[in-house]
């Protein structure tokens, strides 16, 4: 959970400045506003160590909507300052920027589940080797084939029938 706090923290602080300097970022037309969210997304579920897809969800939607309500309260600050409020500035209430955070934690969560995904199938496809070469060959059945094929050599043959069973 201190990953995704990190990651969140990380996003608020580069989604300000790229509220606060919009002018030097538009070489990016805008997309920070989808690219960010939906990257933090998809690193808050990477980043968990977690094995089962229903177990990343709690994580990337509690992180999700404490990024986009903090954000949101950023922007209204950072507005109340440029208005020239001061200390007068009205308190916005929670309806005021629900339809903001919900469509920010909707792109998180887009972006979580992109991250679900991605860790899916690097666990779909795990594969430990540590004396030869895995090969992988595609091909146009519909099964899949595994075949080991087992070397030892050496000159003493107790030797080479305990490193067998050690395989």
């Amino acid at each position: 959970m201190k990953k995704i706090y990190i990651i969140s923290a990380v996003t608020i602080i580069i989604s300000v400045l790229f509220y606060l300097n919009a002018d030097q970022f538009k070489f990016l037309w805008g997309a920070q506003i989808l690219l960010l969210p939906i990257i933090s997304g998809a690193l808050m579920a990477l980043v968990q160590s977690k094995n089962h897809s229903y177990e990343f969800l709690p994580g990337i939607i509690i992180g999700s909507v404490i990024v986009s309500f903090i954000f949101a309260g950023i922007i209204q600050v950072i507005e109340c300052f440029n208005y020239h409020y001061g200390p007068h500035c009205p308190i916005p209430n929670v309806t005021s920027i629900a339809p903001f955070v919900l469509m920010l934690s909707g792109i998180f969560i887009f972006g979580g589940l992109v991250g679900i995904v991605i860790k899916g199938i690097f666990l779909l496809l795990k594969i430990k080797n540590k004396y030869g070469n895995v090969d992988i060959v595609s091909w146009s059945q519909n099964r899949i084939a595994i075949e080991v094929v087992i070397t030892v050599t050496g000159n003493n043959e107790d030797a080479v029938e305990k490193k067998l069973k050690n395989i």
